[in-house]
């Protein structure tokens, strides 16, 4: 992958994230106590054009972003030339970039 691939993978995702941290504010509001309600959180791919949704709690999405360099995406979103699967759920992977684990 050159570096302008890499620029825009980095861009895409920081996007994502954005979104999803604003629908975590916003679920945070509507579910103040972390009753388990589902919210829908955005792929963190790095396809841009992926507008796909991932039904999860705001305590796992929290313990996604837990770790600065994981993300969340859908079963077959991941890139392995840049991220490795560090868990496996009913609906989504969390991925962990390479570059940014160590």
């Amino acid at each position: 992958m050159d570096d302008t691939q890499q620029q825009r993978l980095v861009a895409n995702e920081a996007f994502f994230r954005s979104v999803n941290e604003n629908v975590d504010a916003a679920a945070e509001r509507f579910d103040p106590g972390a009753n388990g309600s589902a919210f829908e959180y955005l792929c963190e791919c790095a396809d841009a054009g992926c507008a796909a949704r991932v039904d999860m709690t705001r305590e796992e999405y929290l313990a996604v972003r837990a770790h600065p360099a994981r993300f969340l995406v859908l079963p077959g979103h991941d890139a392995p030339s840049v991220e490795r699967v560090v868990a496996r759920h009913r609906s989504y992977l969390v991925v962990e970039k390479l570059a940014l684990a160590s």
